[in-house]
C-alpha cells in the first residue's frame, strides 16, 4: 500500500488532460526530489538509532548535531509538505518568488511539526503513547539533543548514558530518570519557542 501511494500521483498527472507537458515535467521533478530527500532523511534517522553509543554520540555532538537533526527533519518530515506546496504553485502558475515563499513556509511547518511531536513525547497530558517513547527506544530527537546541550555536565553525562544503553532504558525507574532530566533541562520550552519562531519566519515571508 505504501509503495502504491508513491506512484499513484504520477499515474494521475501523467495522463491528466488539463496539464501541459511542462507541468507534467515539473511534477516529475518535485516528486522525485521529494522521494530522494524523504528517503535520505529516513535513512539518517535509522542510522543514528542503530549506531547509538556514547562514543558515537560524542563524535556526532562535535559535528553540529543539532543542525543536522533539523536537516534530517526537513528531509524526512517536511518533504511531503514541500512537494504539496510546490504542486499548488505549478497548478497556479506562480512566479519564482511566490514558489520560494510557499516552499519555505512548508519547510518551516514540517520541521516545526516534528519538533512539537518530539516535545509531546515528554508531555503526559498530550501524549497518547507511553511517555518517553523516543527515549525508551534509543531514538535521538532534536529535543533530547538540545536537553543534552542545556544540562550541567554531570546530568548531561547521565542522560547520555541512559539514552545510549538499551539495558538501562528498559528499567522503568531509570527511564523515568531520563525523562525527568529532559524536563529539567528546559529544552521542552526552548524547543517550543524555536518551533514557533520557525513557523512565524516562514509565514512572514509567505504573507
Amino acid at each position: 500500500t505504501a509503495n502504491t501511494l508513491y506512484f499513484l500521483p504520477a499515474a494521475l498527472y501523467a495522463t491528466h488532460p488539463y496539464l501541459t507537458d511542462q507541468q507534467r515535467l515539473d511534477f516529475y521533478k518535485i516528486t522525485l526530489d521529494g522521494y530522494v530527500r524523504g528517503h535520505f532523511g529516513q535513512a539518517l534517522d535509522i542510522y543514528w538509532t542503530k549506531n547509538l553509543s556514547v562514543k558515537n554520540l560524542t563524535a556526532w555532538q562535535a559535528d553540529h548535531l543539532p543542525e543536522k537533526m533539523l536537516q534530517m527533519y526537513e528531509f524526512k518530515t517536511a518533504s511531503p509538505a514541500i512537494v504539496i506546496a510546490e504542486a499548488c504553485c505549478i497548478l497556479a502558475g506562480s512566479d519564482d518568488l511566490t514558489r520560494t515563499a510557499c516552499r519555505e513556509l512548508a519547510r518551516s511547518f514540517g520541521v516545526s511539526f516534528q519538533i512539537l511531536n518530539d516535545i509531546r513525547d515528554f508531555d503526559e497530558k498530550e501524549n497518547r503513547r507511553r511517555c518517553g517513547e523516543d527515549l525508551a527506544s534509543g531514538k535521538l530527537t532534536y529535543v533530547i539533543v538540545r536537553a543534552m546541550e542545556m544540562l550541567p555536565d554531570s546530568d548531561r553525562k547521565r542522560l547520555e548514558k541512559i539514552v545510549c544503553s538499551k539495558r538501562i532504558r528498559k528499567n522503568p525507574e531509570l527511564l523515568s530518570e531520563g525523562i525527568a532530566l529532559v524536563r529539567k533541562s528546559g529544552a521542552l520550552g526552548t524547543c517550543k519557542k524555536e518551533a514557533r519562531t520557525l513557523v512565524e519566519k516562514g509565514w512572514h515571508g509567505f504573507s
